[in-house]
């Protein structure tokens, strides 16, 4: 089956309308960050909840390929170069406490499959934990989840190239196959709590692809291609298979496929506008009889990717639409995409290879739109897998606050650094006798203060409390170099001015 093109896409493709360059942020206190910008394209409703999106925006016009933290207005709260390209930017809870998780390493660029690792940080963005399956010591981008059952375990894909005659499905006798694979780990031990191969448990028969030109492990079939597992509170898991065009309801005990939804053979007949193609994302709502999905190629009838939410009914064996979320545009997505339902009550939806960022109501209502680098780079112009919220995350950097200054203005900022209220700006002609010069509110990633003229400058970061949280280096106007007393220093080391 192949996707119908949206008619944006044709018109671009034609020339009629043209995709501009991506537009990037741009700071004086961190001229080495260059994320891309966020640009509103629906104002946000009154049902909206604020909170933080979470992205990793990726592709060869991406000059900074790197995970991302933004607030609904567009500002970017944390970033971090030094990851470089990553997937599956999310907060989730370890043992009851936030960390920051994704996943970061290499691609097969034939099958776009992931050869790398997950990590997990903590609230001050130091690495805590790094992951892999016990398969070739590795793990595939497509998932990272710690299961809220367990709170300490995670869930973690892998492809394992392995020799195979694939004659029966367009291949040769000494052909290559991915067998998909993914583990339950604990995350405490590296123990594996649960394993499950798709060769033992689906046939190649499945696929809607085909074993052609699969001569070497690299060029290996993907007949499978998992690309997102959940479990319930019954124990059982729910993989997603985008070339079987299908999702498994699969046995957390034995690994056997209680039902099949989609693809050949379904074990669902489908309501209208039910059927999906391209499928990414898939998760439970409500037990294994409401799933959710990002479904990205269009089906017969539609053109547009779309969030979509099936009910299932275990007595019919019937799937019928309960939502649909479509985008502000109409267009498809050849890979990637996101769908969530958060604990807030809304639904965020992520556009894949489209940069869109959309959030609805549980009936569908779109309540807030955003695009990350351009609102028309469509089409893999800019890439990123998942779009995910949250509205918890705190996060208390170890770096100091970082401040450009010229003389008579500062710009400060503090990447990561999420309770920042206010700043105030020290200035003299001397670096060891600077006095309070400006208390001002934050203005975003990048706060910038006017000043009497001066020589040097350092600034100082409070909470809504009027909590010192931390304070710069002494910087000299006009000038990269700090001075040598400058240090970072604990709040309780600092007395200031309290900021009511």
């Amino acid at each position: 089956m192949q996707p119908l093109r949206s008619p944006y896409l044709a018109l671009l493709s034609a020339g009629v309308i043209v995709a501009h360059a991506q537009e990037l942020l741009s700071f004086h206190s961190r001229p080495d960050l260059q994320p891309l910008k966020w640009i509103i394209t629906k104002d946000p409703t009154e049902e909206y909840h604020d909170g933080y999106y979470m992205v990793c925006p990726w592709s060869t016009d991406v000059p900074q390929p790197a995970p991302a933290i933004y607030t609904s207005k567009g500002d970017l709260v944390w970033t971090s170069p030094e990851v470089g390209m990553c997937f599956d930017l999310d907060v989730q809870t370890l043992n009851g406490v936030d960390v920051l998780t994704f996943w970061s390493g290499t691609l097969n660029t034939f099958a776009r499959y992931g050869i790398g690792q997950a990590y997990i940080m903590d609230s001050t963005y130091e690495v805590t934990h790094v992951l892999t399956t016990t398969i070739n010591d590795t793990c595939d981008l497509h998932e990272f989840t710690i299961p809220k059952t367990t709170n300490s375990t995670a869930l973690l894909p892998v492809y394992l190239p392995v020799q195979a005659d694939l004659s029966d499905y367009g291949g040769t006798e000494d052909a290559w196959v991915l067998y998909n694979f993914f583990q339950e780990i604990d995350i405490a031990t590296g123990e594996v709590v649960f394993q499950w191969n798709s060769s033992e448990h689906v046939p190649f028969s499945e696929s809607y692809t085909t074993a052609a030109n699969s001569t070497t492990a690299y060029y290996a079939w993907d007949y499978f291609r998992i690309n997102s597992i959940d479990k319930d509170t019954f124990g059982n898991y729910l993989a997603s298979s985008s070339h079987t065009q299908a999702l498994y309801y699969i046995n957390g005990t034995n690994g056997d496929t209680i039902w099949k939804l989609g693809g050949k053979n379904s074990s669902f007949t489908f309501g209208p506008n039910a059927t999906f193609y391209g499928q990414q994302d898939a998760r439970f709502v409500d037990g294994p009889t409401v799933i959710s999905m990002h479904v990205g190629e269009a089906t017969t009838g539609q053109t547009t990717e779309r969030g979509l939410t099936l009910s299932l009914n275990m007595t019919t064996m019937e799937a019928t639409v309960l939502a649909e979320f479509l985008p502000l545009m109409p267009y498809v997505s050849t890979s990637q995409g996101s769908l969530r339902y958060d604990p807030d009550g809304n639904v965020v939806f992520g556009g894949g290879t489209n940069p869109w960022i959309s959030e609805y109501l549980l009936d569908g209502t779109m309540i807030y739109s955003a695009a990350i680098g351009g609102e028309d780079l469509v089409d893999s112009l800019i890439e990123n897998y998942r779009a995910l919220k949250t509205t918890t995350w705190v996060g208390y950097p170890q770096t100091v606050p970082d401040v450009a200054f010229n003389g008579s203005a500062v710009w400060v900022s503090w990447n990561g650094a999420t309770e920042v209220a206010a700043w105030e700006i020290l200035a003299g002609s001397q670096p060891n006798a600077l006095l309070s010069s400006a208390i001002v509110p934050r203005d975003g990633f990048e706060t910038e203060v006017a000043v009497l003229p001066a020589e040097y400058a350092r600034a100082r970061a409070y909470n809504a409390r009027g909590v010192v949280l931390g304070e710069s280096h002494v910087q000299a106007a006009n000038s990269t170099l700090v001075s040598t007393d400058g240090r970072y220093r604990k709040r309780e080391e600092i007395e200031g001015v309290v900021v009511v």
